[in-house]
């Protein structure tokens, strides 16, 4: 099962500017979760399919050790709908 939890990303003004896209994160993912877990086969895990609007995603680690997913949305509504739904 993986984590369900989404935050919307938080960026500076000028940040925000740059990407010009929706983010949300999920934060400190589990170790299995990982790109390989995700997409196997060439395919998507059900996940990823099960999260409309989802346009791209990656898994990122800090210094400390905490991993979260960061997925880009291409609609405001899209990633709107993913922070106020529940995933696994």
């Amino acid at each position: 099962m993986f984590c369900n939890t989404w935050f919307p990303a938080k960026w500076t003004l000028k940040e925000r500017k740059q990407r010009e896209k929706f983010q949300a994160t999920i934060r400190n993912i589990p170790d299995f979760m990982t790109l390989a877990a995700l997409w196997k086969d060439g395919r998507s895990h059900s996940f990823l399919s099960a999260v409309k609007g989802l346009k791209s995603f990656k898994i990122i680690q800090t210094a400390k050790g905490n991993r979260k997913f960061i997925g880009y949305f291409e609609k405001w509504v899209d990633m709107r709908t993913a922070l106020d739904n529940q995933y696994t």
